[in-house]
């Protein structure tokens, strides 16, 4: 460890932590977390298939790749974004044109595509699709002139649930 140069930035807190973690967790593992403390230290894991586990990438976080047939090395930033199904390559200009660390720091601070196509999903799922019948006609007009009064009225038909169903709705407050 002590001629790879990826080593020579570490701090002396990083290299206790990735010399322990390889000490305690001999198992071949394609990453390691070498960003907190000895006492939570990650690596990735295998599945059955071959494949490596990633973990959370999280703010000024130090991963150590031990890939095979190649000495040792940090995680870089593109690659930090990689993990989070950020589409590099569409935007390889301004990557090349940013630094290592503000790249690495942007992907610890975003929320994987996975996890906002999983929210995107749920906040579809959760209305009642069935009662489309009662939205007011104008809805649509509505919506495509950004009237944002008589749209969310129109969502609110649509989450309304049917015990108070002659009940009238309380408009809501422009934010």
């Amino acid at each position: 460890m002590k001629l790879n140069p990826w080593f020579l930035t570490l701090s002396p807190l990083q290299y206790k932590v990735c010399a322990y973690s390889l000490r305690t967790d001999p198992t071949p593992a394609l990453f390691r977390d070498i960003s907190q403390s000895l006492q939570r230290t990650r690596s990735s894991t295998k599945t059955i298939y071959d494949r490596h586990l990633s973990f959370t990438v999280t703010p000024k976080q130090v991963v150590v790749v031990f890939k095979d047939d190649e000495a040792p090395r940090l995680l870089l930033g593109e690659e930090m974004l990689l993990l989070h199904g950020f589409p590099v390559s569409a935007v390889s200009d301004l990557v090349n044109r940013t630094e290592n660390q503000v790249l690495a720091d942007l992907a610890g601070n975003m929320v994987s595509s996975p996890i906002m196509l999983i929210l995107l999903m749920s906040s579809v799922a959760c209305v009642e699709w069935s009662d489309v019948d009662r939205i007011p006609r104008c809805a649509e007009e509505a919506i495509a002139s950004e009237d944002i009064e008589t749209a969310t009225y129109a969502l609110g038909l649509l989450a309304k649930t049917g015990d108070d169903e002659d009940g009238p709705l309380r408009k809501r407050n422009r934010i």
